[in-house]
Order: C-alpha cells, then structure tokens, then sequence
C-alpha cells in the first residue's frame, strides 16, 4: 500500500512539473511572438485597455448667452460649416445628389479638412517609425464606389450611397508592402492606429464592433471627424454610430474646455464669447455644434 501511494504522489509531483514546464512554454511562446509580431501586441494591448466610461459631460451653460436661428449662425466668421460628424452607413446613406467639395492631393480627392489631418498624420508617422504613410483609396464617386462593391464583396465594401468614401470623408492608408490586415505588421500601422486621433482621425471599424458597423476590423480605414470628437472617440472605444447615439438632443455636453451640443430645433443658444464654433449634420436629422472656448 505505501509503494502504491509512493508512486501516486511521483505520478502526481511528474504531472505538476510538466504542466508547469509546458505553462513557461507557452507563456514563453507568447511572449516571444508578442515580442516579434507587433500587430498581435497592437491586439491583445487594445482589448486590455479599459474604455473611459463617460467621455463626454453633461453641463449647463453659464455666463453670457445668445440665441440664433442655426441658419444665421453658420454665416457668422467665427463658424464653420463642415460634415466631419456625418455618419454614413446601411441605415443612413448619404442625401440624393450628395457631392461633397473636394481638393486634391496627388492623385487623390478629399474634403479639404481630410487633406489637412492626412499630411499632419503622414509627418507624425514618418517622424515616429522613418516610414512613408501612403493612400489606397480616398473619394470615390458612386460608379466607383459600385465597382469596389463588385471587387471587393459586400463584407469589405459598403453598397453605393452608403460609403464614406463617397463624402470624401474617409481614406484607405498603406505602407510600401504592408496593406489591408497587414498594414498591423508594421510600425506605421501600429502608429496610425494608436495615434490617428491626435490629427482628427479614427479607425471607423474597430476590433469587436462589427454588430455595431456591419464591418469586421479594419485598420487601414481612417474616418475624419475632428480632434475634439476623434479624441472623445478613442477615450470611450466607441464607434461613430455610438458615438452619436450617446449624445441626448439639447443637452449640451463638455470635452475638455469645448462644448457640444446635438440638436435639431431651429434656434441654439449658446456662450456669446466662443473663439470658434463648427455645425456639422450627424446625418440622422440633427446637427451638432462644438463650440470652442
């Protein structure tokens, strides 16, 4: 009877080492390619990351106020009128007729605005990782827009009048040998997709939200919707959709030191002494104000 039990608990210490030693193997493994594949480092650090639970503050307005038809406050200099907020999707297609105003850079067309964050974006990349930011794919008419649904399929590309593409809004980025899920493998991948909020960006398809997007995970898919709000973004983990959808008509809401406000009543009230105020529609029958201090 001792000489069964000896050899049970040699049996057992035998069984506990090699689970142990295959445990370090494993971990050691992991490790090892966490070290050498970035993109699945990029991967595993984005879920660990918590998402802030309230990025934007519900506030009442204090000081000084004024009260303007929303028509007559995008005449105004201080405001700009922009559809950096507009969401695009299956359930809320562009207007007929939707051309947006477009300025060239090199081959491509973007919004002005798009251009701007685009070159901020390519210097920050370049000076981080020495590597040269380049675009895939910016405007595409509606034509255009039918041939990459064609090509591609209805899980890579949305139908016509439903892209981002087609607002001028969105960009396809790469590097020299690295795109689509590759673009991950490499350090400017990484760069872009941790930092593009910085210039105004966000990857409009995130990890985990393809319920939400109809999109599964797109890391070369940039969308431009301003700092403020691509900042709020990225905090939060949220996709455009619920970011909009977080918003509660007529509350006015603060980032920061900026205000924001989604409504759809004819007049806003709003801080006499803002610096700057940009209207943009959310594409689901409001606007939304973000007023600067």
């Amino acid at each position: 009877g001792r000489g069964i039990c000896r050899m049970k608990r040699m049996h057992r210490r035998r069984a506990a080492w090699l689970a142990g030693l295959v445990a370090l193997l494993i971990l050691g493994g992991g490790a090892v390619t966490l070290t050498v594949r970035g993109d699945w480092r990029y991967r595993v650090l984005y879920t660990l990351t918590p998402a802030e639970t309230a990025v934007l503050s519900p506030v009442t307005l204090q000081g000084d106020t004024e009260t303007r038809r929303w028509q007559e406050l995008t005449g105004a200099a201080r405001v700009t009128v922009s559809d950096a907020l507009m969401l695009v999707n299956r359930e809320h297609p562009l207007p007929d007729g939707y051309a947006p105003e477009l300025t060239a850079l090199g081959d491509w067309q973007m919004t002005a605005e798009v251009r701007a964050a685009f070159e901020a974006l390519r210097e920050r990349v370049e000076a981080e990782t020495g590597e040269r930011l380049l675009i895939r794919s910016a405007y595409r008419d509606g034509a255009e827009q039918r041939e990459e649904l064609e090509t591609g399929g209805s899980e890579i590309a949305a139908r016509p009048g439903e892209s981002e593409h087609e607002a001028g809004l969105a960009l396809d980025v790469c590097i020299r040998g690295f795109g689509g899920q590759a673009f991950l493998k490499s350090a400017a991948g990484q760069c872009v997709n941790r930092s593009c909020a910085e210039e105004g960006f966000v990857i409009r398809y995130p990890m985990g939200k393809t319920s939400v997007t109809g999109f599964a995970f797109e890391p070369w898919h940039l969308r431009y919707v301003g700092k403020t709000h691509a900042a709020a973004m990225a905090a939060g983990k949220l996709t455009l959709e619920e970011y909009i959808a977080g918003m509660t008509p007529e509350q006015w809401y603060a980032c920061g030191d900026t205000l924001i406000l989604r409504s759809a009543a004819d007049t806003v009230t709003l801080p006499k002494d803002f610096t700057a105020c940009t209207v943009s529609p959310d594409g689901c029958g409001y606007r939304i104000f973000t007023v600067y201090p």
